[in-house]
C-alpha cells in the first residue's frame, strides 16, 4: 500500500482509539478495572496522535506541494525549450520547403526559373493575353558552336559560360520579361505585353547584342560567343502555349541552317524542314543497323602532275522512306543525337578497308582522307580507335589522312596538340580542313603537327571577288611558308584551276576532275587517269 492508503488506516485507527477513550472517560465508571485519570490519559494521547498525525501530514502535504511545483517548474522550463526546439524545427522545415520550392521551380546552374516555372509564367501570359487582347512574344535562343567550347574549355568553365550567358539575356530584358533555361545551352524568353514586332525586335536585338559582347571568363580568359534565336509570336502563329514554342524551336534552327548567329521569326515554311528533320532523326536510329549509309570516293589530284595523288572519303546516306540526304543534313543531326562517333567510326573502318582492298588489287591509290568531326575528335578514345582500325583492317598508317576541322583548334591548344602530336606519332597524315571559314591563325600551323592546309571551296567558287583571290593567294604563301602542302577544294571550272595553278597550290578536288564516286566508278576513273586520256591530264 501507498502512504496515502497508509495514514487513511492509520487515522481511522486512532480516530476509533480517541472515540473509545473520550466514550470510556465519559462513562467511567467505579466498578470498571482503570481509573478515570487513566481514561484522561488515553483520551489525551489519542488527541496527541491525532495532532501528530496532521502536523506530519501537513509536512509531507507541503513537501510534495514543493516537489510537485518544482516540477512543474521543470516541466514548464521542459515545455519552453520543446517550444523552442519546435520552433527552430518549423523554420528549418519552412527554409527546407523553400529550398524544395526554389529547385523544383529554378535551375541549379545558372538560379533562372526552369521550364516548369516559364510554362507557368507562360501560361498567365497567355491567359491575359487572351482576355486583354494583348500581344507576347515567344523566343528560342541556343549557343552556337557550344559543344565545341564545352569540350575545350571543359565541363566546369563551361557551366560558367552559361552562368554568364543566363545573366546577359536578364540584363537585356524588361522587367516584365522571363528568361528561362530550357536545358543544356537553350534558354526561352518571354518577351510579356509587347506593343508589336517592331517592340519585340529592339529587345531581341538587345539580347543578341549582349550575348555576342565578349567577357572574362576568368581573368586572363576572353570568351566571345554566339547564339541562334527563333521567335514565335501570340496570336500571329497560334493560341497554344506548345504550339508556340515548337515555332520559336523551328525558327531557331532555321537561324542555324541560315548561318547561325542570327534571330529569326518562324514562317508556315520552315514547318516542312522541321517536320523532315524529325523523320530524320528517327530514321537515323537503325540506319547503321540497317546498312543504309555508303562511302563515295572524290579524287584529289596534283596540279604539277595531273596523278590522282589521293581520295577523299564521303558518307552518303540512301534512306528507304526519305531517300537519299545530302550530308548538309546528316551531319549536323548525328552530331546532336550523339550518333557521329559510331558513324564515325565506320567511315573510317569502311574507308581504310576499301584502300586495303585497292592495294591489294594493284591500284596505288597513295592516301584515303577521312573527316574526323569536332566530337569525335574530342573523344578520349579517338587515337586508340585509329590504331585498332588500322591493325584491324592492315592498312599502313601511312596511306591515311585525318580532316579536322579549323574550329577544333581554336580552343585548349595543349590539348589538341597532345592529341595531333599522338596521331602524328601513329604515322598518320593531318589535314587542317575548311581554312580560312573562321578563326584562322598562324600559331597553330606552326604549333601542330599538320601536312596539309585545305582551302574552303567558298572561296574556290567566288574567286571572281578581288579580296577572296587575295586571301587565296595569301593562304597558299603561308601554308608553303610552314612547309604544307596545299589542296584547293570545289574547284569546277577551268578559270579557278588556272589561279590556283598560277599561284602555286599543290594540289585540287572539284567537279572539274570528278564528283565524288562509288568504289567502282573511281577505279575506272583511275585507270583512265593512268591511261592518261582525261580532260585535266591534258590541260597539266
Amino acid at each position: 500500500m501507498d502512504r496515502r492508503t497508509w495514514n487513511r488506516v492509520l487515522s481511522g485507527l486512532i480516530l476509533i482509539y480517541s472515540l473509545v477513550s473520550l466514550a470510556a472517560m465519559l462513562l467511567w465508571n467505579p466498578t470498571w478495572p482503570i481509573s478515570q485519570d487513566l481514561t484522561t490519559i488515553l483520551l489525551v494521547s489519542s488527541l496527541l496522535c491525532l495532532l501528530a498525525l496532521y502536523l506530519y501530514n501537513g509536512s509531507v502535504i507541503r513537501k510534495e506541494r514543493q516537489a510537485w511545483m518544482q516540477r512543474t517548474r521543470q516541466l514548464e522550463e521542459e515545455v519552453a525549450q520543446r517550444s523552442e526546439q519546435l520552433q527552430e524545427k518549423n523554420s528549418q522545415l519552412k527554409t527546407f520547403m523553400e529550398d524544395i520550392h526554389h529547385l523544383g521551380y529554378y535551375d541549379a546552374l545558372t538560379d533562372l526559373p526552369n521550364r516548369r516555372l516559364f510554362l507557368r509564367y507562360l501560361t498567365k501570359a497567355l491567359e491575359s493575353a487572351r482576355y486583354e487582347g494583348k500581344m507576347f512574344a515567344v523566343l528560342f535562343i541556343d549557343l552556337d558552336n557550344f559543344k565545341v567550347l564545352n569540350d575545350n574549355l571543359g565541363h566546369n568553365l563551361g557551366d560558367l559560360v552559361l552562368k554568364k550567358v543566363g545573366e546577359k539575356i536578364s540584363a537585356a530584358l524588361r522587367p516584365l520579361d522571363t528568361v528561362s533555361r530550357h536545358g543544356g545551352d537553350e534558354f526561352m524568353v518571354l518577351l510579356n505585353e509587347i506593343s508589336g514586332v517592331d517592340q519585340a525586335r529592339q529587345v531581341i536585338d538587345a539580347i543578341h547584342q549582349s550575348i555576342q559582347d565578349p567577357f572574362m571568363l576568368t581573368d586572363d580568359m576572353e570568351i566571345f560567343v554566339e547564339a541562334s534565336i527563333g521567335v514565335a509570336f501570340y496570336p500571329r502563329h497560334g493560341d497554344n502555349i506548345d504550339n508556340l514554342i515548337k515555332y520559336a524551336d523551328i525558327a531557331m534552327y532555321e537561324a542555324k541552317q541560315q548561318g547561325k548567329n542570327q534571330s529569326i521569326v518562324y514562317t508556315v515554311e520552315m514547318h516542312k524542314y522541321y517536320a523532315r528533320r524529325m523523320a530524320l532523326d528517327n530514321e537515323l536510329r537503325s540506319a547503321l543497323k540497317n546498312q543504309e549509309f555508303s562511302l563515295y570516293y572524290q579524287p584529289q589530284v596534283s596540279i604539277e602532275t595531273g596523278d590522282i595523288v589521293g581520295v577523299e572519303a564521303l558518307v552518303r546516306w540512301h534512306n528507304h522512306i526519305l531517300g537519299a540526304v545530302n550530308p548538309s543534313e546528316l551531319i549536323p543531326i548525328v552530331e546532336e543525337n550523339g550518333q557521329i562517333i559510331p558513324l564515325g567510326e565506320w567511315v573510317l573502318t569502311t574507308a581504310c578497308r576499301q584502300l586495303r582492298e585497292w592495294h591489294d588489287e594493284g591500284y596505288r591509290i597513295p592516301k584515303i582522307s577521312v573527316n574526323v568531326s569536332p566530337v569525335q575528335f574530342n573523344s578520349e578514345k579517338l587515337v586508340g580507335s585509329v590504331q585498332r582500325i588500322l591493325r584491324e583492317t592492315r592498312l599502313a598508317p601511312e596511306y591515311l589522312e585525318l580532316e579536322i576541322t579549323e574550329g577544333v583548334a581554336i580552343f585548349n591548344e595543349k590539348a589538341v596538340s597532345n592529341k595531333l602530336m599522338a596521331l602524328n606519332e601513329l604515322g598518320v597524315k593531318l589535314a587542317l580542313d575548311d581554312f580560312g571559314t573562321g578563326y584562322s591563325c598562324l600559331a597553330y600551323l606552326s604549333q601542330y603537327p599538320v601536312d596539309t592546309l585545305k582551302i574552303d571551296q567558298r572561296f574556290i567558287k567566288n574567286l571572281q571577288n578581288r579580296d577572296n583571290r587575295m586571301l587565296v593567294d595569301t593562304m597558299i604563301t603561308m601554308a608553303h611558308n610552314f612547309d604544307l602542302r596545299v589542296i584547293a577544294e570545289g574547284v569546277s571550272t577551268i578559270e579557278q584551276y588556272n589561279f590556283i595553278r598560277e599561284k602555286g597550290c599543290d594540289e585540287m578536288q572539284g567537279y572539274l576532275i570528278s564528283e565524288p564516286l562509288s568504289s567502282d566508278s573511281l577505279i575506272r576513273l583511275v585507270e583512265m587517269y593512268n591511261q592518261k586520256t582525261t580532260y585535266i591530264k591534258g590541260i597539266s
